[in-house]
């Protein structure tokens, strides 16, 4: 879900996908599991990048 948001340009920043992941059944279930999605989705994310199926991008927001 993540890949596919940052594929279709969807989310360009961490704070982004956050939000967007919020907006998933993913939130749910991690909610129901007492899990942190904010570290889920940057966990994710940092998976995508060590795989290089992401780029990560150094911006003025400290979010990026």
């Amino acid at each position: 879900l993540l890949l596919s948001a940052i594929g279709l340009k969807i989310v360009s920043t961490t704070k982004a996908a956050t939000e967007f992941m919020k907006k998933s059944l993913l939130h749910i279930q991690a909610g129901c599991l007492g899990a942190d999605i904010a570290n889920l989705t940057r966990e994710a994310l940092q998976c995508l990048i060590n795989q290089e199926l992401v780029v990560q991008m150094r911006g003025n927001d400290e979010n990026s």
